[in-house]
């Protein structure tokens, strides 16, 4: 059974007849690979914003650094148009 694409949204799931089938395609796969695309540069701007002050095992720092990583996917794709 193969995927019906290549993208990280693609997924297998079971049945309540505990039978695996693909799950419907319910995303746009050029929109995915462009949104992957940003998130290593996402995750140095929110490194730059949110350095381990805490430690990074710290609740507090996990919640920081999650929120200046959704601010930066969100201003990066604004600026790439997606």
């Amino acid at each position: 059974m193969e995927k019906p694409c290549s993208c990280s949204e693609g997924s297998y799931v079971a049945t309540r007849t505990r039978e695996i089938v693909l799950a419907p395609q319910v995303h746009n796969c050029a929109y995915i690979r462009k949104r992957n695309a940003l998130i290593p540069e996402a995750e140095r701007i929110a490194s730059q914003r949110e350095p381990e002050r805490f430690g990074h095992e710290r609740p507090t720092w996990k919640i920081l650094w999650s929120l200046a990583f959704f601010a930066a996917m969100s201003e990066l794709a604004s600026q790439k148009g997606i």
